[in-house]
């Protein structure tokens, strides 16, 4: 009787920690992967800043922002550039449309595939004001209808956003 009762008990107690390990784990994965959704470049000249984005995955019809806020100390005319970059190929960039959203009146749509494929980067002028942020919305979506293909894909990549000065 008392041996049948300390076997529970420590069979109970192994469940708990399992339990309590998966979801450190998970906690841990979340953690380490979350990017910022909000970033803070401080352009004065030439200024790169690398974005990770590391195990990316959606559902279908689910959405993911990212926003870039573009501070100068400089007034005047800046280049910008934003350069996706593959880290590990993944089929999942043939599902995600990628919305780039410039001040709220700019706009451009790629897929992440051509995005990532090619060697096109995204290109545009902004007259940064001193010490007044320029909004970049970086917006993925995975459309409803995209099946079971996609299910379990991640993908990694990188944005690479350069910003110089235009004399």
């Amino acid at each position: 009787m008392i041996k049948r009762r300390t076997r529970n008990i420590l069979i109970l107690t192994l469940c708990v920690y399992v339990l309590i390990g998966i979801a450190f784990f998970f906690y841990i994965r979340t953690v380490q992967n979350d990017f910022p959704k909000e970033i803070t470049v401080e352009v004065n000249g030439t200024t790169t800043s690398l974005l990770k984005i590391g195990e990316f995955n959606l559902k279908p019809g689910e959405d993911r922002e990212y926003v870039v806020n573009l501070k100068s100390k400089v007034s005047g005319d800046y280049k910008i550039n934003l350069d996706f970059t593959e880290i590990t190929y993944s089929e999942l960039k043939r599902f995600i449309n990628v919305e780039i959203i410039v001040r709220d009146d700019e706009s451009y749509y790629r897929t992440l595939s051509e995005l990532l494929d090619s060697e096109e980067k995204i290109e545009f002028m902004s007259s940064l004001k001193w010490d007044v942020a320029t909004r970049i919305l970086i917006r993925f979506h995975m459309p409803i209808e995209v099946g079971n293909e996609a299910q379990g894909t991640v993908a990694d990549f990188n944005v690479v956003l350069t910003a110089t000065y235009a004399e």
